[in-house]
């Protein structure tokens, strides 16, 4: 089933696009306007998000696989890890504990922008890693001891982090969490999250 599931959101990427801009993005004319940028753009657009679905259900097929280590990893804490997350959803504590954090290392990171005067945003990519480290954290606390390498070897097969914090950055990110971590003396379980291929 899932292998049906692949094909399709393979299918989907390649012929689809999202809702409003959909007519204009099948429009024949509309790729003919395209310069060769674009097209190579929009190439990799495609590639990366066919890469992304495919690490994402890997991950899945990991975790249904009944003699997999993830599977059997999971399983004790599969309760324990809804209950997680449906009480942080309900009561928005990872959304406050994200924006207090992003809050308190703005300094930091409007000054990091500037300097490198570029297109990567560490807002955004601190912004991921802190709503993760939140959830870890959570579960650190509420779950069996092996539930947080658990979920983070998840986060790490199934989600390509370097969409949001691309690899140049990943220096100034770090000195970022540990800016963070020895303010606020909290635990970042996320570094091991930045990690090049």
């Amino acid at each position: 089933k899932l292998t049906t599931i692949k094909e399709c959101i393979t299918e989907y990427v390649r012929n689809c696009s999202d809702g409003d801009v959909e007519d204009e993005y099948l429009n024949q004319e509309y790729r003919q306007n395209m310069t060769e940028d674009d097209l190579q753009r929009e190439e990799n657009w495609i590639h990366q998000v066919l890469k992304d679905d495919e690490m994402f259900l890997d991950a899945v097929a990991e975790i249904c696989q009944a003699d997999s280590e993830l599977h059997a990893n999971i399983v004790p804490d599969i309760f324990c890890y809804k209950e997680t997350f449906e009480i942080n959803i309900e009561n928005g504590f990872c959304r406050n504990y994200t924006d207090n954090a992003l809050n308190f290392l703005q300094d930091l990171t409007d000054k990091m922008n500037r300097e490198r005067n570029d297109e990567f945003d560490h807002q955004s990519c601190l912004r991921n890693l802190f709503e993760i480290n939140c959830f870890v954290n959570e579960i650190n606390k509420n779950c069996s001891p092996l539930a947080k390498d658990t979920f983070l070897e998840i986060i790490q097969k199934g989600f390509n982090v370097v969409d949001r914090c691309p690899v140049p950055i990943f220096p100034e990110i770090q000195e970022l969490l540990d800016s963070f971590e020895s303010e606020r003396n909290e635990d970042i379980y996320v570094r091991k999250l930045l990690v090049a291929d």
